[in-house]
Formats: C-alpha cells, structure tokens, sequence
C-alpha cells in the first residue's frame, strides 16, 4: 500500500503541478562604454556585457554581474523569463 501511495502522489503532482507564480526580479548594471572585441576583458572580470536596443532610440550598453545572473538561473523552477525595462 505504501508503494501505491507514492505512486498515486506522484501522478498527482504531475496532473495537477503547483501553480507557477510570477517573480519579479531586479539588477543593478554599470554604464558600459566598451564594444566590440574588447568586451571579452569584461566577461574575463565577471561582467556580462548587455544592450538595450530599440527602433529609433539610442542603444544603451550596460553590464550585469555574472554571479547575479546565474544564482537566478540556478533556482528551482526557472523556465524562462521577460524583461522589462
């Protein structure tokens, strides 16, 4: 009987999975000047270069920390996410 209850939980953790609940995140980046090849001395410091761009607006360059980014990624239940700026 003991086999059938766990057996019986795990069928209904995979029908009915806990609800997905929305997380906001938040970083703070630095303003980044350097582009081209010489962003790979950033991410040799731990700095994942980024750019915000958009049709008609100027392109901002920034970094983020990669230790930030993926203590993010390593948490449970991270499938995917939006950006909002």
């Amino acid at each position: 009987h003991h086999r059938r209850a766990i057996l019986t939980e795990k069928v209904e953790r995979l029908f009915n999975p806990p609800p997905v609940t929305e997380e906001k995140l938040s970083f703070v980046g630095q303003m980044r000047t350097v582009r081209g090849k010489h962003v790979e001395k950033l991410r040799k410091k731990g700095l994942i270069p980024c750019a915000i761009i958009g049709k008609g607006l100027p392109e901002v360059l920034f970094t983020l920390q990669e230790r930030n980014i993926i203590s993010v990624l390593n948490k449970g239940g991270f499938v995917c996410s939006r950006f909002l700026v």
